[in-house]
Formats: C-alpha cells, sequence, structure tokens
C-alpha cells in the first residue's frame, strides 16, 4: 500500500498529494502504481531520480494543472490505468492533457501487468496545438466505436460460453471486453500521434 493513498471509492475530482519520496525513479514509481485501483500520476523532471509530483485521483481518471511558463518537453508524466473499459493505452483525455501541457516531453500509462506500458514522445516536429485540435474532433467517435467493439466482444465471448458465476471465465470475458476497446484506440494512436509529431510505442518490457 502506498503511503497517503485513499482508500474512498468514489472518483476524486482534485488531485491528492501523495508521498514522493516511496518513488525511486521512474522505473520503480511504475512498477508500484501498476494494479492499484486508483490513478496515481508521478511527474518527473529526471527520471532517474524520484518524482517531484505525486498525486492520487479517482478510479477512473487523474488530473492535474501543470505549470505554465515550463520549458517545452521537460517533463515526464506516468500514470495508472484501474480501469477496466479503458485498458492499458491511453484514453482520449489522456492524449487531451498532453497536448494542452507543451512541458510533458513524455507521456506514459501503465496498464495491467499483461498489457506493458503504452508511451508517446514528442519529437521536434511536435505540434500540441494541431493534436488537440484533431483529437477534440474525434473524441466521441473514438468512445462510441471503443465501446460498440468491446460491447461486441461481450457478445462474442457469451455465444460460446452459458452464463455463469465462474470467476474464471468472467476474468476472460473482461479481458477480451478490455482488449477489443484497447485496440480501437491503438489504432488510432498509431496513426494519429506520427501525423502530429510524436512517437506512440508499446514497452511490453515494462510490466
Amino acid at each position: 500500500m502506498l503511503k497517503n493513498l485513499e482508500q474512498e471509492s468514489k472518483p476524486i475530482p482534485k488531485p491528492i498529494p501523495i508521498d514522493t519520496a516511496q518513488f525511486a525513479n521512474l522505473s520503480d514509481g511504475e512498477r508500484k502504481i501498476r494494479g492499484l485501483s486508483k490513478e496515481v500520476q508521478l511527474i518527473f523532471l529526471e527520471t532517474n531520480k524520484p518524482p517531484i509530483v505525486a498525486f492520487q485521483g479517482g478510479s477512473k481518471r487523474v488530473s492535474y494543472d501543470f505549470p505554465k511558463n515550463v520549458t517545452p518537453k521537460l517533463l515526464t508524466s506516468t500514470h495508472n490505468h484501474p480501469n477496466i473499459y479503458w485498458g492499458g493505452t491511453f484514453s482520449q483525455q489522456d492524449i487531451i492533457s498532453l497536448s494542452q501541457n507543451p512541458a510533458i516531453g513524455m507521456k506514459r500509462v501503465v496498464g495491467r501487468k499483461i498489457e506493458g506500458t503504452y508511451i508517446a514522445i514528442a519529437t521536434d516536429k511536435a505540434d500540441y496545438d494541431g493534436l488537440l485540435k484533431q483529437i477534440l474532433e474525434d473524441e466521441i467517435m473514438l468512445e462510441v466505436k471503443s465501446y460498440k467493439r468491446s460491447m461486441l466482444a461481450l457478445g462474442e465471448f457469451w455465444q460460446d460460453e452459458k452464463p455463469t458465476d465462474d470467476q474464471d471465465k468472467i476474468a476472460r470475458q473482461s479481458k477480451r471486453s478490455r482488449q477489443e476497446g484497447t485496440g480501437v484506440l491503438v489504432t488510432y494512436y498509431k496513426k494519429i500521434l506520427p501525423e502530429y509529431g510524436f512517437v506512440y510505442v508499446r514497452d511490453k518490457k515494462g510490466r
């Protein structure tokens, strides 16, 4: 259990600061926040040192107002995804946050252990404003498409499975639904992020 991590189950609208000293560096921080039931965000000035800011959000979202007038691409931001819906990769809100904060040079999201870590890295050609405009235009379309794909996967699963209280089968159902919904977003980000000067990769070793 992380120090200062609140136990409240409802989403928390404002970020709650937690102890930064418990995270030795980026790798240690991601290892500790992976699999938590709440979203925790860590912001690093140097990835081989503890974060300069650490805070907890709710079970579905964590948001933070980055300081203004920070040198562009100076910071690395990482957070976890406990939410079953979004899966391992970035939600649309994650990309909106990235595009609104040019101080972020690298944004990372930690999925469940089997999913690894998804990473967006700003290049010299990064167009934050252009990316923001694009993701806002596509936000609703993406949400609907990923939700439909996720629900379709559930239907396909239960065509071959009878209703059950078996927790293993329910876990497989959850995994398949999550993967299908995530796949829609991954396909979109692979196309859009490079168009606006961002590298989009998955670190399978970051588990």
